[in-house]
């Protein structure tokens, strides 16, 4: 790693000036500033991590916050240990993190969880926003503190949180249109199947279905999309629903399911000997992959959870430590997972851990 000197000489200034710019002091010119900020980004100069922490005179503190999870087998396990895993790594030097969690299908649970985090008073905030109103009148209150806050999972346009890490939930849903349709004939019917818990709350979901429904609109505008919403996902109300959907219509041979929940669906299609319709869903937690491996669920979309996590609270490091500012978006990738490659996903996922 280069030295300070080294920098100054580089950008052929004095060691004061390179230990102003990288400590965000004045007295450097516009111009200078720039041209030792950039030797400094091209030899990837980190000033001394433990130093910059005691200059604080203080504990850094990020509080996170994302939907509990009630077993390791669900999504946001994963997003979780990804917190653990970056916040085990950060805590030696100073930083502790503070986890707070909410259900889902709860504003006043959200709500509950963030006034604590307001309490806390934290440095930065990492968010899972799923309630979109909700977030949107509650940040306000971290702005007016002037506390940094990511977004992860979901994003909200429009806000001030320095960065977004997670998938483009519409482009997923417009890939999941395209990907039913190389499968089924235009004149096969496909069903959405949503809880209604999450209508007019998640984002993702909606962003998902509006690219699924518009993928089909472009290319197979002829087909056939039915919705059906689900109260509580328990297993007899998705059961007396779906047989009542497959009796009035015996054309529908798709079914997307624009969340995790697609296990649900799969188990009572098991019930029903009705395994030949074409399931597609989200994430790859051990609940969904059983049914894959089965191929009840024909294909899932995956969205590295555990990185979203991980990435979030180290992007909030960073910049609190080295004020590096971060891309506005970090895109997950849209992996298109099938019974064929599932074992490499889950050997990258206990890679990760270990």
């Amino acid at each position: 790693m280069k030295t300070i000197k080294e920098i100054a000489e580089a950008a052929n200034v004095s060691t004061g000036t390179v230990d102003r710019v990288i400590h965000n002091r004045p007295g450097v010119s516009p111009k200078t500033r720039e041209r030792v900020k950039a030797v400094l980004d091209k030899y990837n100069f980190q000033k001394n991590i433990i130093a910059s922490t005691l200059a604080f005179k203080k504990e850094l503190t990020i509080a996170t916050l994302i939907p509990f999870s009630n077993s390791s087998k669900e999504f946001w396990n994963e997003p979780k240990r990804g917190i653990i895993v970056a916040s085990n790594e950060i805590q030696k030097y100073g930083v502790d993190t503070k986890h707070y969690y909410f259900n889902q299908f709860s504003p006043e649970s959200f709500i509950e969880s963030f006034n604590k985090i307001l309490d806390l008073n934290p440095n930065a905030v990492l968010i899972s926003p799923i309630f979109y109103k909700t977030t949107i009148k509650l940040i306000k209150e971290l702005e007016t503190k002037n506390i940094p806050y990511i977004f992860i999972n979901t994003d909200i346009a429009l806000q001030q949180n320095i960065s977004f890490i997670g998938q483009n939930s519409y482009q997923s849903g417009f890939l999941s249109g395209k990907i039913l349709s190389q499968v089924l004939s235009e004149e096969k019917t496909i069903l959405i199947v949503r809880s209604r818990k999450n209508i007019d709350s998640h984002q993702a979901i909606d962003s998902r279905i509006k690219g699924f429904i518009d993928y089909n609109q472009l290319h197979t505008p002829s087909r056939n999309i039915k919705h059906l919403t689900i109260e509580s996902f328990a297993t007899n109300e998705i059961k007396r629903k779906l047989t009542n959907e497959f009796l009035c219509n015996n054309l529908i041979k798709g079914i997307f399911v624009p969340s995790s929940y697609a296990y649900k669906i799969a188990n009572v299609l098991c019930n029903l000997n009705l395994k030949s319709i074409k399931l597609l869903g989200y994430d790859v937690h051990k609940l969904n992959i059983d049914y894959l491996n089965h191929e009840i669920i024909d294909f899932l979309i995956e969205q590295e959870p555990f990185e979203q996590g991980y990435k979030g609270v180290k992007i909030l490091f960073e910049y609190l430590l080295f004020k590096k500012k971060p891309n506005r978006t970090y895109n997950s990738p849209i992996n298109i997972i099938v019974k064929e490659n599932i074992e490499f996903v889950e050997n990258h996922s206990e890679n990760v851990l270990n």
